[in-house]
């Protein structure tokens, strides 16, 4: 079997981790859907350095952990969003994007309806931060889907 590979743009990678970790989420695979999460934000910086010249220096460096933070500092209008995010993965100067992640176990089976949405709700909530904070700073950009799956919408609860 040879899996075909080909380079694509930082969006159509982001529309896709993000559709992903909603499937993560909907399979009860919560530490799949963070560490996705985790990639839309290292893509979604990356080209927010490219396309605004950041630069880092001293014993910053060019991680995800700084990127966010510099842009956090530069643009106060989404600075709460992405700390409150930054909080939410638990990202620090010394974590790495291949560091253990910190996530929820994998639901129980015995869990009635409610109570899984009551453990879903708070990634999907996640979802929906992200995804607003990368159409923000994106002009002209929404994902590929409003419904994120078929069977969910990003960030929103079963129909």
């Amino acid at each position: 079997m040879n899996v075909q590979l080909h380079k694509v743009d930082r969006m159509v990678a982001i529309e896709h981790a993000i559709v992903e970790a909603g499937e993560c989420i909907n399979a009860g695979a919560y530490c799949a859907a963070l560490a996705k999460l985790r990639r839309v934000l290292d893509l979604w910086s990356a080209r927010y350095r490219d396309e605004h010249g950041m630069t880092f220096g001293g014993k910053k460096r060019d991680s995800l952990y700084w990127r966010l933070k510099k842009i956090a500092e530069e643009n106060k209008l989404y600075g709460a969003t992405i700390h409150a995010l930054m909080h939410e993965l638990r990202l620090d100067a010394n974590v790495t994007l291949h560091d253990e992640p910190i996530c929820q176990p994998a639901e129980p089976k015995n869990y009635d309806a409610i109570a899984l949405e009551g453990l879903r709700r708070p990634y999907r909530e996640f979802i929906a931060k992200v995804v607003d904070l990368v159409s923000a700073t994106t002009p002209g950009w929404t994902p590929m889907s409003t419904e994120g799956t078929k069977r969910y919408p990003i960030g929103g609860t079963p129909k």
